[in-house]
């Protein structure tokens, strides 16, 4: 058994360890949780960790588009697929515009690296899509859908088309190529083209010029008497290449 002097010289060995320890986990948790909130600039300029640089983005700049330029460089220089898990993670948050910079930054890292893409990843943009709370979530999960998936996305399709915001349901409209048309989605479309919102209009009638299905003609027809000018004249220029391809 030790000498009492030298129990007491450990005790007091462990209590400045434990002391330090507390120390820099404490600060640590503070910096992880705060820091994002009191310095977002710092954070976005140096964080070597993705989810601390989602928060501090989704501070210094809440808007769709300010930042974004900035935060993709970083993330195609600075992080690469490594920070797939961690943006995968962000999709979760409870933040909507957290959930966005995630979404964004996913797309951009996946953008040329399509080779990444499987039926995870997949599927967790089917649920943003159809399931998130946000609309600007909705419609990125949608684009990205649209633009990588390799299946009609009939269900995501039909639920976007009857979405009850006016971009997401553009997005649809607008995203649909003719091979991507299904029959169910078709009455959708037609109802689209008559949508209180004039992009929602415009997207269904440019997508409709491409779809031979019956009574698209009469509804472009009804287009050409718009209020919108620029909805009208596109419904003239779509009618007049359905009829030189006919």
């Amino acid at each position: 058994m030790a000498p009492p002097a030298v129990r007491r010289s450990m005790g007091l060995w462990f209590s400045v360890v434990a002391a330090v320890l507390a120390v820099l986990m404490g600060g640590a948790a503070v910096g992880w949780v705060w820091l994002p909130r009191w310095q977002p600039e710092w954070v976005i300029r140096y964080s070597p960790w993705i989810d601390p640089l989602l928060r501090a983005e989704a501070t210094e700049y809440p808007g769709e588009d300010e930042g974004s330029y900035f935060f993709s460089i970083r993330l195609l220089k600075g992080f690469g697929p490594s920070a797939l898990p961690a943006l995968r993670r962000g999709t979760q948050h409870p933040n909507p515009i957290v959930r966005r910079k995630a979404l964004s930054g996913i797309e951009i890292l996946l953008r040329s690296q399509t080779q990444l893409i499987d039926p995870q990843w997949l599927a967790a943009f089917r649920t943003c899509a159809v399931a998130d709370s946000e609309p600007v979530v909705r419609s990125l999960a949608l684009t990205f859908l649209l633009r990588y998936s390799q299946t009609e996305e009939s269900t995501v399709l039909t639920s976007a088309l009857s979405d009850s915001d006016p971009e997401v349901r553009s997005c649809a409209a607008g995203g649909m190529h003719a091979g991507k048309i299904h029959t169910e989605h078709l009455p959708l479309l037609i109802t689209a083209a008559s949508d209180r919102h004039w992009r929602v209009r415009i997207n269904a009638i440019e997508t409709l010029g491409s779809h031979p299905g019956q009574g698209v003609d009469e509804v472009l027809m009804r287009a050409l008497d718009d209020p919108w000018r620029r909805i009208s004249t596109t419904a003239a220029d779509v009618l007049l290449k359905r009829s030189s391809l006919a």
